[in-house]
């Protein structure tokens, strides 16, 4: 099971230069809208652009640099199944499935403010499998 402790929509603010070093503490998806500057995760710097699909795993480091909007979750899995995907996935690539998963996101608001437990571990798993499958270089077992 999915236990979300975090479902929105952020804009930094315009004139956000950096933000300071943080160790994640749960699975983080970011769906940007657009990125003016640079994440950096474990220390490797990522250009992000509008349509890039960040994805985090617990223990990682991050800051951003420069202003940015994104749609954004934070969640623990307990599912092993689930976290070899997630941590076999790339931390920042282009979201193809971009226009389907913004309605995904904003149903997930919407369960999360309404207390939807299990609804918001439906939708979760939804993006998670929206984003394996529209891109087979996430698959642990391609090589």
């Amino acid at each position: 099971m999915f236990k979300l402790f975090h479902a929105g929509y952020y804009k930094s603010p315009a004139s956000q230069t950096k933000t300071s070093d943080r160790n994640v503490e749960y699975y983080e998806i970011e769906l940007y809208d657009y990125h003016e500057g640079a994440t950096f995760i474990n220390g490797e710097r990522f250009t992000v652009e509008k349509n890039d699909i960040l994805i985090c795993e617990p223990q990682d480091v991050r800051h951003s640099e420069g202003s940015y909007a994104c749609h954004s979750l934070k969640f623990v899995c307990n599912d092993d199944k689930y976290k070899t995907v997630l941590d076999a996935m790339q931390k920042i690539s282009k979201c193809v499935v971009y226009s389907e998963l913004v309605p995904l996101f904003k149903q997930l608001y919407r369960a999360f403010l309404m207390d939807r437990e299990l609804e918001c571990d439906a939708i979760i798993r939804k993006i998670c499998s929206a984003l394996y499958y529209s891109n087979s270089s996430f698959s642990p077992f391609v090589r």
